[in-house]
């Protein structure tokens, strides 16, 4: 009977579970209590703690992943294109190197010279997805301004190649900082002990000086652009600088990651000349930043123990 209303629950509010588990837990928080997550869940709810208080897990979803196993309450969704088949562990492997584990090569990487080839791996230029991510909100900023302010094409145009090139050296300064932060952590998780700085491809120090080379790239581009745009992205840099550590000092580290990557359109309207208090770019800002911290604790809510997802 307990197991059937439980399990009645978690279907009903399954919608909100990845939310919740990305506010009151970290993955550095595994395996440890958590009491301050419970001024997060509803008083209705809090019984569901009690029921498993000798676990010890960091929040409500852990506890309902220890009654319902996540292979049976995420069955509805085996199809997805995401997902890795249980029973081919080569292949699993494979697919996880080449998303997450640093050593996708193939295509134009294996025509670099082979001391190039952990670089780019470093900063996931294969594919270049991540660099994407970085420029869509900046993106998103520019065409909200244009929207508004109907500016000439060849401004539009100027503004969104110096923030591509920009968006480029950012990303990959940020990923070779998260590297660098997180090699002592990914040494021991299956899926990112292949990094470049974990199997010893690229040093610690030259990691740093590499880090050090883009975000001084990155700056480069803010010349060009107006003063109150460099200074709008004070709080990226503060942010993106902040995201590996707080994987550790926070209950939502996915909050960090979401203002890390979305601040991005507040960058964008300044640099077509918007004001930091503007109301439509404010609104996008925050849509674009829950969206993030949905899909970002989603992807730790599946990957599990092994899980140190965002960068």
């Amino acid at each position: 009977m307990f197991n059937s209303c439980l399990r009645r629950i978690y279907v009903s509010l399954e919608w909100i579970m990845p939310l919740v588990s990305g506010l009151c837990g970290s993955p550095g928080s595994l395996g440890k209590g958590n009491t301050s997550c419970m001024i997060l869940i509803p008083r209705n709810l809090r019984f569901l703690k009690k029921q498993v208080r000798y676990h010890r897990l960091s929040s409500l979803s852990e506890i309902l992943i220890a009654k319902f196993p996540v292979t049976t309450i995420m069955a509805h969704k085996r199809n997805t294109r995401d997902e890795v088949p249980q029973d081919s562990g080569s292949e699993a492997e494979e697919v996880l190197a080449k998303r997450f584990g640093g050593l996708h090569t193939g295509t134009w990487v294996d025509r670099l010279p082979s001391s190039w080839i952990p670089y780019v791996q470093l900063a996931r230029l294969s594919p270049p997805v991540p660099v994407l991510l970085i420029y869509f909100p900046h993106l998103f900023g520019i065409a909200l301004n244009a929207v508004a302010r109907q500016p000439p094409l060849s401004e539009v145009l100027r503004i969104s190649l110096l923030l591509l090139g920009g968006s480029f050296f950012l990303s990959n300064a940020i990923h070779g900082w998260n590297d660098l932060i997180d090699a002592p952590i990914d040494k021991l998780i299956p899926r990112t002990r292949n990094r470049p700085i974990p199997r010893g491809a690229i040093s610690p120090t030259a990691a740093l000086y590499f880090t050090i080379s883009q975000a001084i790239g990155a700056a480069l581009f803010l010349f060009l652009l107006p003063y109150d745009t460099a200074l709008c992205t004070i709080p990226s840099v503060v942010s993106h600088t902040y995201y590996p550590f707080a994987k550790r000092h926070t209950y939502f580290p996915q909050v960090v990651l979401a203002v890390s990557l979305q601040w991005a359109i507040m960058v964008g309207n300044s640099a077509m000349g918007g004001q930091w208090t503007d109301k439509p770019a404010l609104y996008l800002f925050l849509g674009a930043m829950l969206w993030t911290v949905i899909y970002d604790t989603r992807c730790s809510l599946e990957d599990g123990e092994s899980q140190f997802c965002g960068y």
